[in-house]
């Protein structure tokens, strides 16, 4: 699952899901915001932006594990920064794969 403190615009920036696209990533749905109820179901909560302030989750309160990746935001909404970003998250994303099995 995946939900933002600043919930993201809909339909979907054209290129974000273009330069998704090129990866081989398909973008669909809505942009959702994150909740009590998700941080409830979630088994592990994971920061990708280098700008939000980790002590907003009170992982004790839930009982969950925080991982931080701190990944810069796109400045100027260009297609490489949008592509580096895409990539740094699937990057990581296989890492915790690998590292959860």
């Amino acid at each position: 699952m995946s939900a933002g403190l600043i919930k993201g615009r809909y339909p979907l920036d054209k290129n974000e899901v273009s330069a998704a696209k090129e990866l081989g990533i398909k973008l669909a749905g809505k942009p959702r915001g994150i909740s009590t109820e998700l941080l409830i179901k979630t088994d592990i909560i994971i920061i990708t932006a280098d700008d939000v302030p980790p002590h907003i989750f009170d992982v004790e309160k839930y009982g969950k594990e925080l991982i931080i990746w701190k990944i810069p935001d796109a400045k100027n909404n260009k297609r490489e920064e949008m592509i580096d970003i895409i990539q740094a998250i699937e990057n990581n994303v296989r890492g915790l794969i690998k590292e959860l099995r």
